[in-house]
């Protein structure tokens, strides 16, 4: 179980915590102050000067210093060499260095794929997620689509031999199968009903869509490595 340190926006003490307890994301300050490390303007990154894993406050801009050597941390000469997402299960805005393939969150232990998390960030700010699909190889039999947060009015296709199923912490809710869907409240009325769904077209929903494929798998070779 890592550590990392961080700066309550409150108070501005150093915090140690360990990425186990954040599972809820949240935690007591000294000062009674309750950090919430999504809805903070927190980023996490490793130190270039001490390299310890750290979380700061990036609203301060290049005034940022790292809690524990206290040198700057997010300074423009430093954010040129890294590239900066959010990340895949907390949602803490994490900075890493250009080109690197993983990295483990130092909140809540979540390895995520760099190229595939900066990919989802480009999609969602292009906005090119208005259209939801899978045109894949057929011998994949469960895809998850990258992108996890989507307009209303996106179009949703699903070809034949497909169903696609959208979770929402971790429950299976509304189920398509073939066809072309708008997505709009009326066709959510599972995922509406966890939680209050935007009502302008340009409103943003957080969910996750699996793409199954039901087409009949022939000659896939199985057995064991007994002759019993």
């Amino acid at each position: 179980m890592a550590k990392f340190i961080m700066e309550c926006p409150n108070c501005g003490r150093y915090v140690e915590a360990k990425t186990g307890f954040f599972a809820r994301k949240k935690i007591d300050c000294t000062c009674g102050y309750t950090i919430n490390v999504k809805t903070e303007k927190l980023a996490a990154r490793t130190c270039p000067h001490c390299g310890n894993e750290v979380v700061f406050d990036q609203s301060k801009g290049e005034k940022a210093l790292c809690p524990v050597c206290h040198e700057p941390i997010n300074t423009q000469a430093e954010q040129t060499k890294m590239e900066e997402f959010s990340c895949g299960q907390c949602g803490v805005r994490l900075m890493v260095n250009k080109g690197a393939a993983t990295y483990a969150c130092p909140v809540c232990d979540f390895v995520n794929d760099v190229p595939e998390r900066l990919m989802a960030e480009k999609i969602r700010r292009e906005g090119l997620a208005s259209i939801i699909k899978y045109e894949g190889d057929n011998e994949t039999l469960v895809w998850k689509h990258p992108i996890e947060d989507f307009n209303l009015g996106s179009q949703l296709i699903v070809h034949e031999s497909q169903e696609a199923i959208f979770f929402r912490d971790g429950q299976a809710l509304d189920l398509f199968g073939a066809g072309r869907y708008t997505l709009e409240t009326q066709q959510l009325p599972l995922l509406e009903k966890l939680y209050q769904l935007p009502t302008d077209p340009e409103g943003t929903f957080h969910s996750e869509v699996y793409f199954i494929n039901l087409a009949t798998q022939m000659g896939i070779k199985w057995g064991t490595d007994s002759n019993f």
